[in-house]
């Protein structure tokens, strides 16, 4: 099973990323 992130607009101009399941990364 592949671990992947998808990218993210905060809504404070920068993009971050969260796992498809929810847990956010710095």
């Amino acid at each position: 099973m592949e671990i992947y992130y998808l990218p993210y607009d905060n809504g404070n101009g920068t993009v971050e990323y969260f796992e498809p399941w929810g847990e956010t990364m710095p």
